[in-house]
């Protein structure tokens, strides 16, 4: 049967419009699979990143672990020590002179443990410590070179590149070390780790609270390069039980007192009358005959002053005082705070007694000789979420020619010689895909985990993403 021209053109453009259809579905699955691959890269290389964040973790974790150990032998060496330095003097008649003979006995074996736990500590600090610096680049490397494996051997006209920040700088860093002592120290304090020679190797130890003591000041003393007091008089060591060191903490303490005694004395017109054996008694200063009261620099953190009200009565005190009337009228009495006084100069002759009678350093000048060459690690921008735990893989692939002929000649025949060759199947496409790792700080059972410890506990996870945060990508 004969086909007219017209229907020989309409049947034309019916095959040229199902052929023009093929080209945009080719075109789809042309975005589709390429994008695919990008997505195929970004989640492998987060995903292992993620995992090299955890191996990170169980690296610090295991470096915190032998330190708890290192602090309590080098307790017991120090306290060793310490305890021949008192009874070693008093040989051979006096009654503790066995202390003396145990320690020359006992000696080699201590400090065989000390040689070994520290060897130990320093292998596994060097070695761990250089892994967690190095794995984010490892990882990369291999994560990266079998997603352009196995997208070669699926589509070989396929090009892909990945902008991974570990290729470009150190995601993890150092400094950590205060926090993984920190918590090798809360670990050790409570175990019996802490003196655990005595009575084994020294019986009776002369200075029983020595070792736990040591232990809580082993981390400013080994792992930071900070004195272990700091002359603060804050979360420094403290040795009631030395009673040279405990006198020494009351006697300055009763001079702080007699100070304030005496200024109150001056200010109430009795100046002369401070030293004389009185009973303390809180002085009645609202008229101030002697003029302004005037306290030593060193008396006023010790001085505690309370304001009389219905509800709340003036409490007494044993310490002497003063007292005065405040511009509402109100008596406000002032006394010295003993023991705030004494707290804080026991940790202050402590901390003198650790550096002038057993020799501890008050400054640790080399501090990564000391750990082994390296640290526990943490982001290095220092934050739970960092921006630079990103990574994003991009993916390349031209169009198949022939569906751009086909798409061209479509357009040809329908805009009967008017259209252009087609630009946009011929632009070349580059398709994005990244994946970020993170902590979950905010959420479920880590909510509660401070910052600077999240190092410590093996939770980071991933996510894919379409850009990363605050980066180039």
């Amino acid at each position: 049967m004969a086909l007219t021209v017209s229907q020989m053109f309409i049947g034309a453009v019916s095959i040229g419009i199902g052929m023009f259809r093929g080209t945009e579905v080719n075109a789809a699955f042309h975005h589709e699979s390429t994008l695919g691959h990008a997505d195929y890269g970004a989640s492998k290389l987060a995903a292992d990143h993620a995992r090299s964040a955890n191996v990170v973790v169980n690296n610090n974790v295991t470096m915190g672990a032998i330190m708890g150990p290192r602090f309590g032998v080098e307790a017991d060496n120090i306290t060793m020590d310490a305890n021949a330095a008192i009874a070693c003097p008093t040989c051979p008649k006096s009654p503790i002179c066995k202390v003396c003979l145990q320690y020359k006995a006992n000696k080699p074996r201590a400090l065989a443990k000390l040689v070994w736990v520290r060897a130990q500590q320093q292998l596994l600090w060097g070695t761990l410590g250089k892994l967690s610096g190095d794995i984010d680049k490892l990882a990369f490397q291999q994560g990266s070179g079998l997603v352009t494996g196995d997208v070669s051997k699926a589509d070989s006209k396929v090009k892909l590149r990945f902008e991974d920040p570990s290729s470009s700088g150190d995601l993890w860093g150092g400094g950590n070390a205060d926090v993984a002592c920190g918590l090798s120290m809360k670990d050790t304090l409570p175990s019996p780790v802490t003196g655990h020679a005595f009575p084994t190797l020294i019986s009776p130890n002369l200075l029983e609270g020595l070792p736990k003591t040591l232990v809580q000041a082993m981390p400013q003393m080994i792992c930071k390069a900070t004195s272990a007091a700091g002359g603060s008089g804050k979360d420094g060591p403290q040795l009631p039980q030395i009673r040279e060191v405990a006198d020494q903490a009351r006697s300055e303490c009763r001079e702080l007192e007699d100070s304030m005694r005496c200024a109150i004395a001056a200010a109430s017109g009795k100046a002369g009358t401070c030293n004389d054996g009185a009973e303390p008694e809180v002085a009645d200063l609202s008229t101030m005959p002697g003029g302004r009261l005037e306290l030593p620099s060193k008396v006023q953190p010790f001085v505690q002053c309370q304001t009389a009200t219905t509800s709340s009565p003036l409490r007494m005190s044993a310490a002497g005082g003063y007292s005065y009337r405040n511009e509402a009228g109100a008596v406000v009495s002032c006394t010295f705070d003993r023991d705030k006084c004494e707290d804080k100069k026991l940790t202050e002759t402590s901390d003198n007694y650790l550096r002038e009678k057993l020799g501890l350093p008050k400054v640790v000048s080399n501090v990564a000789s000391l750990l082994g060459g390296s640290e526990t690690r943490k982001p290095s921008q220092g934050t739970s979420n960092p921006k630079n735990f990103c990574t994003c893989t991009f993916s390349e692939k031209p169009v198949d020619e022939t569906m751009v002929s086909i798409s061209d000649a479509v357009r040809t025949i329908a805009s009967f010689g008017a259209a252009q060759p087609s630009a946009a199947l011929r632009k070349k496409r580059e398709y994005r895909s990244c994946g970020r790792w993170y902590f979950p700080a905010r959420s479920g059972e880590f909510a509660a985990t401070p910052e600077d410890e999240q190092p410590f506990v093996a939770a980071w996870k991933w996510n894919q993403t379409t850009k990363c945060e605050g980066g180039g990508s």
